[in-house]
């Protein structure tokens, strides 16, 4: 039987498609058993850099999130650039590691939080540093008395 180009190469498609997809469903039994650098990588070799984040966000791996959007060109991750620099500030913060929770929090311009850590650490000077950069009517500067 003669199948017609149209229907071969619908045919062609759909085994492209079902390889792809058992790639990563196998990717999908990797993360399932905690095997998370294997399934990234079967992600990452599909193209498929929204599934490794998507993966990473589940497990609350937020560094390993940080990573992958620097290393991504992508120029629709910006918030999802800026959660993850607050996550980020927040586990260093509940560990009060003021210092590198300010850097996180100051890369993802979260001033509330990194107004906090500045005074957790006694830092004046970058509170006036920070005072200096912010607009006259941000919320941060409002005081009431």
């Amino acid at each position: 039987m003669d199948i017609p180009n149209p229907l071969k190469q619908i045919c062609n498609f759909m085994q492209e498609n079902y390889f792809q997809s058992d790639q990563l469903r196998r990717a999908e039994v990797h993360m399932y058993y905690g095997n998370l650098e294997a399934a990234e990588k079967i992600y990452l070799d599909n193209d498929r850099r929204d599934l490794a984040i998507d993966m990473h966000r589940k497990m609350n791996n937020w560094p390993r999130i940080l990573k992958l959007l620097q290393t991504s060109n992508a120029s629709n991750s910006d918030a999802l650039m800026i959660e993850a620099w607050k996550e980020v500030g927040d586990w260093f913060a509940e560990r009060q590691k003021w210092a590198m929770a300010a850097k996180h929090y100051a890369s993802g311009n979260h001033f509330d939080e990194l107004l906090d850590c500045y005074i957790k650490m006694d830092d004046f000077g970058k509170m006036e540093q920070l005072m200096h950069q912010l607009p006259d009517n941000h919320a941060v500067l409002l005081v009431n008395f």
